[in-house]
């Protein structure tokens, strides 16, 4: 056969597998749950036509070339089963090691022996092995005259190791990401999305730009609102956003103990005492800090509320409660048990709060804010302030609430000095290349951790049904940085999985921006609304340069590649615990996966046709 036959070979079986995909797609007796799988069969049966297709190619032009290249991939894929064979005998040795330290029947001197019998068994494996594999993957290598393609070799040695660094971290992030209090956290961010879509949707809509001058009366839309209205929208903005911390310390509440399998009404109320205590009110006992409830009180908010429940459940565990009769409702008796708990932590709280006036809320923020005191104008100051943002946002606490105690002050003048320089006719060099617009339009799109890249990813790559559905409710806020949805609802908050991505992308962005920056002279000189999308915001930071909108776009390609990877690991993780749970579910109805979804798809529809009935009736 000749290059041309097999050539027209290649596409008239491509064009079959299409047409067969399609003809599927469009069959009635497809459901929309199976499309999916359709599609990635089909990319898969191309993938692997298209493979053979090359590879025959190959042999037709070069038989001699394509016999070495057979012979290295043989000499590779031995050397790579050598390699695995090693990992999987050292793993076996090191879980001695793992079930040495669980062992919680030895005494402390016996379990110490076998420890460290463990540990030796491991370096001692490693000793003899080691040398030894070294030895044979040399033999492979000097086995024939092609040998190894060292390019590829190295390729496949980073992948082994990658595979086992994976199989060594991820037991221990999982286990992470489960640890109760973690969750309690992340769940309680997620159940507070409601109240902040609100309060964004609000702030982006006032912060519409009317004028590119943010001095200029008319410069947002608010401005063109009735009084009456504005200041309605910025009440619930501020009632919402605002009491953030109560809804948190609330939510976390609930949430632990759920974990705990106790009531969560109480646990929901423990959660609220846990925080609320803290906060105090003003001198006629009439008003309540908003601030204090706000952003500014998360972090005792999530440390309060976990003491609360946890003294709720330890008092509860060794009976140090008020003990009721057997026939006193569930609801009563839970609420007597609640009081020890919450009299012994109320009189901690005068003791240290109001006797010897310790502002914990204060003081919180006083231990945090320092963290950035150093910071001046260099790129160095840009990495910081880049990775404590994003490792405080990890942790639930707006990043930029915590390092804006310490940037602002510095920024603001900056970007002063810089529209003064700009206005003068930019002699000389710019006062500051670093202030605020820089990570606003740089490294801070879509938000912290750069998660406009994460955005993207999510609307081409996600295949689970979570995040497919939470794809299309983040990715347009993202647009207009607001960042809040994503966080806690995917969420990235404690979201181990996303945490290298998370750190390592803003810092990406800030080298990449900062070199293409200094190649096209832009500097920043306006505050341009931060609701804004990136190109266009950055644009109009800049002072009208073209060149901000190119990099602005540059720095989101290079979030997007570098969350795409990760993002998909992760989703492949949902992917497999929806399938699991699925079959689950099925089994307890003893019926196939398929089946189960073919019902539960009929059910929808039926609703939707009975609920369109029911419209066209009232008609």
């Amino acid at each position: 056969m000749t290059i041309e036959e097999e050539k027209s070979s290649y596409l008239e079986k491509k064009s079959q597998i299409i047409s067969e995909k399609k003809n599927k797609l469009s069959s009635p007796a497809t459901y929309k749950f199976e499309i999916p799988d359709i599609k990635e069969a089909a990319k898969v049966e191309i993938q692997t036509l298209k493979n053979e297709y090359k590879n025959k190619i190959f042999e037709m032009k070069d038989p001699e070339k394509y016999k070495i290249y057979l012979s290295q991939k043989e000499n590779e894929a031995q050397i790579i089963e050598l390699q695995n064979q090693y990992y999987e005998n050292l793993a076996k040795v090191e879980k001695k090691l793992k079930r040495a330290r669980k062992n919680k029947t030895l005494s402390k001197i016996e379990k110490k022996v076998l420890i460290s019998e463990a540990k030796e068994d491991i370096k001692k494996f490693r000793d003899e092995e080691s040398p030894n594999l070294k030895s044979q993957i040399k033999t492979i290598e000097e086995k024939n005259e092609h040998g190894v393609n060292k390019i590829r070799k190295k390729i496949n040695t980073s992948k082994v190791m990658l595979n086992r660094t994976n199989h060594i971290v991820m037991p221990y992030l999982s286990a992470l990401s489960n640890q109760k209090h973690l969750v309690a956290i992340r769940n309680s961010f997620a159940s507070l999305i409601p109240i902040i879509m609100i309060a964004s949707f609000i702030t982006v809509i006032r912060s519409i730009p009317c004028s590119t001058d943010p001095n200029s009366p008319h410069a947002y839309l608010k401005s063109y609102f009735p009084a009456k209205l504005d200041n309605g929208l910025a009440v619930i903005s501020t009632l919402t956003l605002g009491l953030m911390a109560v809804g948190l310390a609330f939510g976390i509440g609930v949430n632990l103990a759920q974990q705990y399998n106790e009531s969560a009404a109480i646990g929901g109320l423990m959660g609220f005492i846990g925080f609320i205590l803290w906060v105090g009110i003003s001198s006629d006992y009439s008003t309540l800090s908003l601030a204090y409830v706000g952003a500014q009180g998360i972090f005792v908010a999530l440390i309060g509320s976990i003491i609360m429940v946890e003294m709720y459940r330890i008092f509860k565990k060794y009976n140090i409660t008020i003990r009721l009769p057997k026939q006193v409702p569930p609801a009563v008796g839970n609420s007597f048990i609640a009081i020890i708990p919450a009299v012994v932590y109320a009189m901690f709280v005068i003791l240290i709060r109001y006797i010897f006036d310790f502002d914990l809320i204060i003081q919180m923020q006083n231990i945090l804010s320092p963290i950035g005191s150093a910071i001046n104008d260099n790129f160095g100051a840009v990495i910081l302030i880049v990775l404590f943002n994003s490792f405080f946002w990890f942790l639930g606490i707006h990043g930029s609430a915590i390092t804006g105690i310490i940037t602002y002050p510095f920024w603001y003048p900056a970007i002063a000095s810089n529209q003064t320089w700009f206005t003068n006719g930019m002699h000389g060099e710019c006062p500051y290349q670093y202030p605020e617009p820089y990570y606003q339009w740089m490294i801070w799109i879509g938000g912290a951790g750069s998660v406009i890249g994460l955005s993207f990813a999510s609307i081409f790559f996600s295949k689970s049904v979570q995040n497919k559905s939470m794809s299309k409710a983040v990715f347009i806020p993202s647009l207009f940085n607001i960042s809040e949805p994503m966080m806690f609802g995917f969420p990235i908050v404690l979201n181990f999985y996303l945490f290298i991505p998370f750190m390592l992308t803003p810092v990406a962005c800030a080298i990449v921006s900062t070199i293409l920056i200094k190649i096209a002279a832009i500097h920043w000189v306006v505050l341009a609304p931060w609701s804004l999308p990136a190109p266009i915001g950055s644009y109009l930071a800049s002072g009208d340069n073209y060149w901000a909108i190119i990099v602005s776009m540059i720095s989101i390609v290079v979030a997007t590649l570098i969350w795409t990877p990760f993002f998909i690991i992760w989703d492949k993780t949902l992917l497999a615990e929806e399938r699991n749970n699925n079959q689950k579910e099925a089994d307890k109805l003893g019926i196939s996966v398929r089946e189960m979804l073919i019902n539960k798809t009929l059910e929808k529809q039926n609703k939707k046709n009975k609920a369109l009935k029911n419209n066209n009736y009232e008609k």
